[in-house]
């Protein structure tokens, strides 16, 4: 119907009995188009391999604790686990610091002068801070925010709607300096 969804078949090899029925006139994924055969046959491929030459047997257990238990990976042994230079330890009394290390160690190995821009005429700084559209020092939701008019935009946006929608504000008192304005005189709150 209209409504299935066809998924692939998945690896069907050039001397399955799979791509010869895609080829001939067998029913295999009649239908689908998704449904083709690889040009790699059954002998080279690893989609079925039962080489186990570098796996490891786990004997059954209950749970975790007694897997553990299991392999004789106790408490003290999960303590000491992060500590070098013991005295079973090849070194000889010599201190040696562990190899590895922590996320982001390899950051702080870096020359300084990697992580500078590369190129003619870089200068750091740059930014005078009286230019006009350098915001990072005015009030958000100033006069001098550049994100005000984009915001202004759309609370106008949001607000009118219907017949009056495209023909602008019809206040004509806001003045638009702030999100609110404040209260005249002869207003009351």
């Amino acid at each position: 119907s209209a409504s299935d969804i066809q998924e692939a078949v998945g690896t069907v090899t050039s001397d399955s009995l799979a791509a010869e029925s895609l080829k001939g006139d067998g029913h295999f994924a009649e239908g689908n188009p998704k449904a083709a055969a690889s040009s790699q046959k059954s002998q080279g491929s690893t989609a079925n391999n039962r080489d186990t030459s570098g796996a490891t047997t786990l004997d059954a257990a209950p749970d975790a604790e007694a897997r553990e238990a299991q392999e004789e990976w106790s408490e003290t042994s999960q303590l000491n686990a992060g500590q070098y230079n013991t005295t079973t330890g090849g070194s000889g009394g010599i201190d040696q610091a562990p190899t590895g290390g922590y996320a982001g160690s390899a950051e702080l190995a870096r020359d300084q002068g990697e992580f500078r821009p590369h190129g003619k005429n870089i200068t750091e700084g740059g930014f005078d801070s009286g230019a006009p559209n350098a915001s990072f020092n005015q009030e958000i939701g100033g006069s001098k925010d550049p994100g005000r008019l984009a915001e202004a935009k759309f609370q106008n946006q949001n607000a009118q709607s219907g017949n009056d929608g495209g023909s602008g504000p019809r206040q004509s008192e806001v003045t638009g300096d702030g999100q609110y304005d404040t209260l005249s005189r002869e207003e009351d709150a």
